[in-house]
């Protein structure tokens, strides 16, 4: 047991909202005398997130919960991957990054029982929206959206530097029409007051446990999602399958082909389809005969850079549509960028 309770600070957000960013770009601020540490969840079996964050010190300790929403599916508890987690770190400071399916009002009721209320000073909860696109249909639909949005005491619109004006002045009308009125950041255009991060958070257990019952549902429909599969050598075909996400983890040392894989991805124009389903997620780090690259893809863009080393190259694709996917001839195209 700690001799101080650990500030923490829930990050939620839907796929593709900036949150790894926006969490490293807070690591960045770490005293390297303090130690720090992060609980990482993701939607699929493998988490890239960790690959991309990059620690300044020693005393930052990241553990990852791999398997999608960690109270729908992970198959470990909260409380569990906390505790096991602050009795390694030891650390002043816990960031917990949820998946962009991640029920934060289910994470926050364990957060408030006894046992980790009496370890853990929750401060404000985050949830980051790419201000661009908050008013499209796939996000409105959302009830996962919706209840990332209930729990928030701070939203932060990102992308504010990239976005029209018309963007910025729709998600101002959008975040001013609010009924909790969280205190509204956007990124790019807004340094983050740190303040922030010890402020209490206005969330109460009568609150959250409102929250839960009230999304319900669709916490049912997201223990739901199941892998494609995950393959360690030779791509498999999955032809017409109708889950929800695929994992690939390709063996050490595998080497692609840079120029190759920027053709690809360059030619991959939003939205992405696996047959008749609409790619919702890509993420992908592989290692190449010139460094290393992060594929980052979204429903409306795909960017590619440059990344540190890292161990495995590393492929991850989800797809919310029930509809039938072709998982496999995406994986063959990026198969054939493998150097001989």
């Amino acid at each position: 047991m700690t001799q101080h309770k650990v500030l923490t600070n829930l990050i939620t957000g839907f796929f593709g909202a900036g949150k790894t960013t926006f969490l490293q770009s807070l690591l960045e601020k770490q005293d390297p005398q303090e130690p720090w540490a992060v609980l990482l969840n993701d939607e699929g079996d493998l988490v890239i997130d960790s690959g991309i964050l990059r620690p300044k010190a020693d005393s930052l300790i990241i553990e990852e919960v791999p398997g999608g929403c960690i109270c729908c599916s992970a198959g470990i508890s909260i409380s569990a991957a906390v505790e096991e987690l602050i009795a390694i770190a030891k650390p002043k400071r816990l960031f917990i990054e949820l998946s962009g399916l991640g029920h934060p009002s289910s994470v926050l009721v364990d957060l408030f029982s006894q046992k980790l209320s009496a370890m853990l000073h929750l401060s404000s909860v985050f949830c980051l929206v790419d201000l661009r696109y908050v008013l499209e249909d796939k996000i409105q639909s959302s009830q996962v959206f919706f209840e990332q949005i209930e729990v928030a005491d701070v939203i932060v619109g990102s992308r504010a530097d990239i976005a029209s004006v018309q963007q910025l002045n729709a998600f101002n009308k959008w975040a001013r029409g609010l009924p909790r009125k969280p205190n509204v950041l956007k990124t790019g255009l807004e340094t983050i007051d740190l303040n922030l991060l010890e402020t209490n958070t206005k969330n109460t257990l009568s609150d959250v446990k409102n929250i839960f019952d009230k999304y319900s549902q669709s916490r049912m429909h997201s223990s739901n999602l199941k892998p494609s599969h995950i393959v360690s050598a030779a791509v498999k075909d999955n032809q017409k399958n109708q889950s929800h996400y695929s994992s690939v983890r390709y063996p050490l040392n595998t080497l692609f082909d840079k120029n190759h894989l920027n053709n690809l991805f360059s030619l991959i124009k939003p939205p992405m389809l696996l047959g008749e389903a609409r790619v919702d997620r890509i993420k992908g780090i592989f290692q190449t005969n010139n460094g290393w690259l992060l594929i980052n893809g979204t429903i409306k863009e795909i960017i590619i850079s440059k990344i540190n080393p890292q161990k495995y190259s590393l492929l991850e694709v989800v797809s919310l549509d029930n509809l039938p996917k072709d998982w496999g001839t995406l994986e063959r195209k990026i198969q054939n960028c493998i150097r001989k």
